[in-house]
């Protein structure tokens, strides 16, 4: 991802949003795609984001990884209720 460079197509639900990007490889005319996933939120008053990038082939295991931890948060409420959690009938899709 350059600089002023724009995603190919970019989804947001609340404070997340994952962008897809294609990068020039330096001196060639092929690309590659990347994706990046980020978290804006607030802290002291400011806008901020923390992100990662990973490769589109792994897209796959991160939906996995999420859907594990999703069952152990859903698991853990059992348990015990937060009342600054989220309900899942809250999320937007």
């Amino acid at each position: 991802m350059s600089e002023g460079n724009r995603p190919l197509v970019s989804f947001s639900v609340g404070g997340l949003s994952v962008s897809l990007w294609e990068n020039a490889i330096d001196g060639s005319d092929r690309t590659f795609k990347s994706v990046t996933v980020r978290k804006m939120f607030n802290k002291d008053g400011q806008a901020d984001s923390r992100s990662i990038t990973i490769n589109p082939a792994e897209i796959g295991c991160m939906i996995g990884l999420l859907s594990r931890m999703e069952s152990q948060v859903i698991e853990c409420r059992g348990h015990r209720q937060h009342s600054d959690e989220p309900h899942p009938e809250k999320v937007p899709f």
